[in-house]
Protein backbone atom coordinates (compact mmCIF):
# COMPACT_ATOMS: atom_id res chain seq x y z
CA UNK A 1 0.00 0.00 0.00
CA UNK A 2 1.66 3.14 -0.96
CA UNK A 3 1.87 6.28 1.57
CA UNK A 4 0.09 9.32 0.36
CA UNK A 5 1.73 12.65 1.57
CA UNK A 6 -0.66 15.54 1.82
CA UNK A 7 0.90 19.38 1.71
CA UNK A 8 -1.42 20.95 4.05
CA UNK A 9 -1.82 24.53 2.88
CA UNK A 10 -5.20 25.23 5.24
CA UNK A 11 -5.71 28.71 5.01
CA UNK A 12 -1.90 29.59 4.33
CA UNK A 13 -2.61 31.40 1.81
CA UNK A 14 -4.39 34.35 3.60
CA UNK A 15 -6.53 34.95 0.41
CA UNK A 16 -4.62 35.24 -1.53
CA UNK A 17 -4.34 33.79 -5.98
CA UNK A 18 -0.90 34.10 -6.41
CA UNK A 19 0.33 32.14 -2.65
CA UNK A 20 -1.96 29.79 -3.75
CA UNK A 21 0.04 29.25 -6.96
CA UNK A 22 3.74 29.68 -4.82
CA UNK A 23 2.17 26.65 -2.54
CA UNK A 24 1.01 24.15 -5.14
CA UNK A 25 4.37 24.76 -6.95
CA UNK A 26 5.95 23.84 -3.46
CA UNK A 27 4.10 20.90 -2.89
CA UNK A 28 5.00 19.69 -5.86
CA UNK A 29 8.01 20.64 -6.49
CA UNK A 30 8.81 18.72 -2.93
CA UNK A 31 6.96 15.57 -4.45
CA UNK A 32 4.16 15.45 -2.20
CA UNK A 33 1.05 13.63 -3.42
CA UNK A 34 -1.53 15.96 -2.80
CA UNK A 35 -2.23 19.87 -1.98
CA UNK A 36 -5.10 20.77 0.12
CA UNK A 37 -6.35 23.82 0.66
CA UNK A 38 -9.43 25.43 2.90
CA UNK A 39 -11.97 27.24 0.79
CA UNK A 40 -12.83 29.68 3.15
CA UNK A 41 -15.92 32.10 3.17
CA UNK A 42 -17.42 34.00 6.12
CA UNK A 43 -20.69 33.09 5.84
CA UNK A 44 -19.89 29.27 6.18
CA UNK A 45 -17.87 29.78 9.59
CA UNK A 46 -19.79 32.30 11.61
CA UNK A 47 -21.87 35.02 10.74
CA UNK A 48 -20.97 39.29 11.00
CA UNK A 49 -19.75 40.76 14.71
CA UNK A 50 -18.07 37.05 15.33
CA UNK A 51 -14.72 38.09 16.82
CA UNK A 52 -13.41 36.37 13.23
CA UNK A 53 -15.65 37.00 10.65
CA UNK A 54 -13.46 40.17 8.94
CA UNK A 55 -10.36 37.56 8.96
CA UNK A 56 -12.18 35.20 7.56
CA UNK A 57 -13.40 37.32 4.35
CA UNK A 58 -9.63 38.06 4.01
CA UNK A 59 -9.11 34.26 2.65
CA UNK A 60 -12.16 34.44 0.71
CA UNK A 61 -11.59 33.91 -3.32
CA UNK A 62 -13.79 33.61 -6.46
CA UNK A 63 -14.38 30.51 -7.71
CA UNK A 64 -12.86 31.17 -10.79
CA UNK A 65 -9.44 31.54 -8.82
CA UNK A 66 -10.26 28.33 -7.11
CA UNK A 67 -10.61 26.54 -10.45
CA UNK A 68 -6.87 28.37 -11.77
CA UNK A 69 -5.35 26.99 -8.49
CA UNK A 70 -7.21 22.74 -9.21
CA UNK A 71 -5.64 23.69 -13.02
CA UNK A 72 -2.05 24.22 -11.69
CA UNK A 73 -1.90 21.41 -9.58
CA UNK A 74 -3.48 18.68 -12.48
CA UNK A 75 -0.92 20.49 -14.79
CA UNK A 76 2.13 19.39 -12.33
CA UNK A 77 0.78 15.94 -11.81
CA UNK A 78 -0.24 16.90 -8.50
CA UNK A 79 -3.82 15.64 -6.85
CA UNK A 80 -5.85 19.00 -5.22
CA UNK A 81 -8.01 18.37 -2.17
CA UNK A 82 -10.25 21.32 -0.50
CA UNK A 83 -12.00 21.35 2.84
CA UNK A 84 -15.90 22.50 3.00
CA UNK A 85 -17.52 24.33 5.55
CA UNK A 86 -20.85 25.34 4.29
CA UNK A 87 -22.95 25.98 1.44
CA UNK A 88 -20.50 28.56 -0.11
CA UNK A 89 -17.46 26.11 -0.07
CA UNK A 90 -19.76 23.54 -1.35
CA UNK A 91 -21.16 25.69 -4.43
CA UNK A 92 -17.20 26.41 -5.55
CA UNK A 93 -16.65 22.16 -5.80
CA UNK A 94 -19.21 21.67 -7.34
CA UNK A 95 -17.91 23.74 -9.66
CA UNK A 96 -14.21 23.13 -9.84
CA UNK A 97 -14.75 19.10 -9.04
CA UNK A 98 -11.40 18.38 -6.81
CA UNK A 99 -10.18 15.40 -6.85
CA UNK A 100 -10.42 15.16 -2.53
CA UNK A 101 -12.62 16.33 -0.40
CA UNK A 102 -12.46 16.94 3.61
CA UNK A 103 -14.55 17.18 6.34
CA UNK A 104 -13.32 18.40 9.79
CA UNK A 105 -14.45 16.10 12.92
CA UNK A 106 -17.22 19.21 13.18
CA UNK A 107 -18.92 17.83 10.00
CA UNK A 108 -18.62 14.37 10.98
CA UNK A 109 -22.47 13.80 11.84
CA UNK A 110 -23.49 16.13 8.83
CA UNK A 111 -24.68 13.41 6.49
CA UNK A 112 -26.07 15.65 3.59
CA UNK A 113 -22.78 17.78 3.44
CA UNK A 114 -20.99 14.10 3.61
CA UNK A 115 -23.20 12.49 0.81
CA UNK A 116 -22.75 15.50 -2.05
CA UNK A 117 -18.79 15.55 -0.92
CA UNK A 118 -18.89 12.03 -2.23
CA UNK A 119 -20.89 12.85 -5.71
CA UNK A 120 -18.39 15.59 -6.18
CA UNK A 121 -15.08 13.94 -5.42
CA UNK A 122 -13.31 10.70 -5.87
CA UNK A 123 -12.05 10.72 -2.27
CA UNK A 124 -13.69 11.65 0.76
CA UNK A 125 -11.53 12.26 3.96
CA UNK A 126 -13.44 12.30 7.17
CA UNK A 127 -11.59 13.96 10.60
CA UNK A 128 -12.42 11.63 13.70
CA UNK A 129 -11.14 14.14 15.87
CA UNK A 130 -13.10 13.32 19.09
CA UNK A 131 -15.40 10.61 17.31
CA UNK A 132 -15.82 7.22 19.31
CA UNK A 133 -15.64 3.91 17.58
CA UNK A 134 -19.58 3.14 17.38
CA UNK A 135 -20.02 6.35 15.47
CA UNK A 136 -17.04 5.57 13.24
CA UNK A 137 -18.93 2.15 12.31
CA UNK A 138 -22.37 4.11 12.36
CA UNK A 139 -20.58 6.46 9.18
CA UNK A 140 -19.03 3.36 7.47
CA UNK A 141 -22.04 1.49 7.34
CA UNK A 142 -23.92 4.60 5.74
CA UNK A 143 -21.56 5.44 3.71
CA UNK A 144 -21.52 1.30 2.56
CA UNK A 145 -25.25 1.61 2.32
CA UNK A 146 -24.22 4.90 -0.24
CA UNK A 147 -22.12 2.01 -2.26
CA UNK A 148 -19.23 4.65 -1.65
CA UNK A 149 -16.77 2.95 0.81
CA UNK A 150 -14.40 2.49 -2.13
CA UNK A 151 -14.01 6.16 -1.93
CA UNK A 152 -13.49 6.77 2.20
CA UNK A 153 -11.15 7.84 3.97
CA UNK A 154 -10.71 7.92 7.35
CA UNK A 155 -8.49 10.35 9.43
CA UNK A 156 -7.22 10.23 12.60
CA UNK A 157 -4.77 12.88 14.37
CA UNK A 158 -4.43 15.32 17.63
CA UNK A 159 -5.51 18.66 16.39
CA UNK A 160 -2.93 20.75 18.74
CA UNK A 161 -0.80 22.66 17.25
CA UNK A 162 1.66 21.79 18.05
CA UNK A 163 0.75 18.21 19.07
CA UNK A 164 2.99 17.09 21.52
CA UNK A 165 4.57 13.85 20.96
CA UNK A 166 3.43 11.26 23.61
CA UNK A 167 -0.33 13.02 22.36
CA UNK A 168 0.41 11.74 18.95
CA UNK A 169 -1.71 8.43 20.05
CA UNK A 170 -0.21 6.50 16.66
CA UNK A 171 -1.47 3.66 18.11
CA UNK A 172 -5.26 4.74 16.57
CA UNK A 173 -3.85 4.22 13.29
CA UNK A 174 -3.46 0.50 14.19
CA UNK A 175 -6.70 0.13 15.93
CA UNK A 176 -8.30 1.61 12.75
CA UNK A 177 -6.87 -0.49 10.42
CA UNK A 178 -7.72 -3.59 12.23
CA UNK A 179 -11.09 -2.50 12.58
CA UNK A 180 -11.51 -0.92 9.14
CA UNK A 181 -8.84 -3.53 6.78
CA UNK A 182 -10.29 -2.14 3.36
CA UNK A 183 -10.85 2.16 4.23
CA UNK A 184 -7.83 4.30 3.60
CA UNK A 185 -6.27 5.23 6.54
CA UNK A 186 -4.37 8.49 7.30
CA UNK A 187 -3.06 10.40 10.25
CA UNK A 188 -3.66 14.63 10.71
CA UNK A 189 0.29 15.45 11.89
CA UNK A 190 0.35 18.44 13.85
CA UNK A 191 3.85 18.00 15.35
CA UNK A 192 6.57 20.34 15.12
CA UNK A 193 9.00 19.92 12.42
Amino acid sequence: MHTKIIAEVAQGYEGKADYCALYVLAAAKAKADVVKFQIVYADDLSEPGHEYYELYQTLELTPSVWQTVRDQAAQLGIGFVVDLFGPQSLAVAREIRPDGIKLHASDFFNRDLLREAFSIATQVFVSLGGIDGDEIDTLVDKVDHWGKRDKLVLLTGFQAEPTPINKSNLNRLKTLRQRFPDIQIGYLDHAEG
